[in-house]
């Protein structure tokens, strides 16, 4: 086999057949994932694999790809290079959603977006144009001349971002990239060498190397990632477990304190009265058992209110939130408001029951530490889910410096549970705003 010649004719040699293959396979995985996961880094991922087939499907020559898309590759081929835009443009949205900067920095998310707006944007027009006056050289133009150096503005931003930052799998995403740019690159400097030659196609062999590398390294990372994702699942789930127990267990003790110190000595109080009183009890014995029993009734509806709101289990989790409204907040010195959009039934008591204790956890955190002055709780129902969202006007906090206690960690544990979600938008002086997300099915 001659193997200068494999090389140098990788649209028609299988080459370009083998990394198209790979590309939809990666695609069609990482589609699964998202719809498993619901992780929008997944789905970023699968467009831009997806972007990619399409930017080179036309290429194929004289193979079983080339026959499959013959009736349709004039079509094709008049978006082939607006694809690289496209592609080149949702690696970059993939890359920022996999390392989480849009959530750590909304600066340097603007830093690289605006320059990738504009990019496409210009783009979307060269291609249009092309499309009104039935010639690609537009676009083709607009791509070499303004897309190769322009896309070194969000490339460097890019990189400083990802130097910047620390998050899971930063090495396979920081060598992927760089093997992708330095083929790419040496695929358009070989291409201004040889030209545009069909009898020397060594440049794209060059290129269909580096996004194989590369994607080996976006695979690698996606699936380390999803590894320490589950393991740190499975932690919080046997963490939340033990803490269950543990919190059972002093809930236990708690109430068997209340029962001993209180509730059965003055039960005891009243049956000593009443033996004392045998032969003649009078009027004021009678009225002071009868006003004691008063505040042991009291007192076992308080331990029975505490275990199980009343107001949740007769009239609903609505009726419980603004009964857990008022009694908590009535000393406090905070005004609340309490708004309700759809809530016509009753919910699972599964649902009511831990959207009610996450309302707990979180009353409490603002009652503690947020110096609040008005609290907000909104609940909604929709076809699909639940939503509780709390704000408050208190001092706020640094979401990314922010080490989760026991309460916030036990919200996000419930809402796990139910597959929901919890999302934290807070920056100091600026209050707090946590939108619980449950799904009804």
């Amino acid at each position: 086999m001659d193997f200068t010649k494999l090389l140098s004719h990788p649209n028609e040699n299988g080459i370009l057949e083998f990394v198209l293959g790979i590309l939809f396979i990666l695609s069609i995985y990482h589609l699964f994932l998202f719809f498993q996961n619901k992780d929008k880094a997944y789905l970023y991922y699968s467009l831009y694999t997806f972007l990619t087939i399409f930017g080179y499907v036309c290429l194929a020559k004289n193979n079983v790809t080339a026959l499959i898309i013959a009736p349709v590759k004039n079509e094709l081929a008049k978006f082939d290079v607006y694809s690289k835009f496209l592609y080149n443009a949702m690696y970059f949205v993939f890359a920022f959603e996999f390392v989480g900067v849009r959530k750590k920095s909304k600066k340097w998310t603007q830093y690289i977006f605006y320059p990738l707006i504009f990019i496409v944007s210009v783009g979307t027009m060269a291609q249009i144009v092309s499309l009104i006056t039935d010639n690609n050289i537009y676009i083709f133009k607009t791509f070499h001349v303004f897309f190769i150096p322009a896309i070194f503005v969000p490339t460097i931003i890019g990189y400083v971002a990802l130097f910047k930052f620390s998050f899971i799998g930063k090495n396979y995403i920081i060598w992927g990239s760089f093997i992708l740019f330095v083929s790419s690159m040496t695929g358009v400097l070989l291409h201004h060498v040889l030209g545009g030659d069909e009898t020397n196609e060594i440049r794209f062999t060059v290129f269909y190397i580096g996004l194989i590398l590369e994607n080996i390294c976006f695979s690698l990372a996606i699936g380390y990632k999803h590894k320490l994702v589950l393991e740190q699942n499975q932690k919080r789930e046997k963490s939340y477990l033990q803490k269950m127990l543990n919190s059972q267990e002093e809930e236990r003790i708690r109430i068997a304190k209340e029962l001993h110190d209180g509730i059965v000595q003055k039960i005891g109080t009243v049956i000593l009265c009443m033996r004392n009183n045998e032969a003649e009890i009078s009027e004021e014995k009678i009225n002071k058992i009868a006003s004691e029993l008063s505040i042991v009734n009291q007192d076992l509806r308080n331990v029975s209110h505490r275990m199980m709101p009343k107001a949740l289990t007769d009239l609903g989790l609505k009726s419980a939130l603004e009964d857990l409204l008022e009694s908590s907040l009535e000393y406090t010195g905070m005004t609340f408001e309490f708004t309700e959009f759809n809530i016509t039934g009753r919910f699972s008591a599964k649902i009511e029951h831990n959207l009610y204790r996450m309302s707990q956890e979180l009353l409490q955190n603002i009652i503690k530490h947020s110096q609040a002055k008005r609290v907000s709780f909104l609940l909604i129902k929709n076809k699909k889910n639940v939503l509780l969202k709390v704000e408050d006007d208190g001092v706020g906090f640094n979401v990314f410096s922010l080490k989760h206690g026991v309460g916030l960690d036990n919200i996000n544990t419930r809402a796990a549970l139910l597959q929901g979600t919890v999302e934290v938008e807070s920056a100091k002086n600026k209050g707090t705003i946590i939108t619980i997300k449950i799904p009804l099915q």
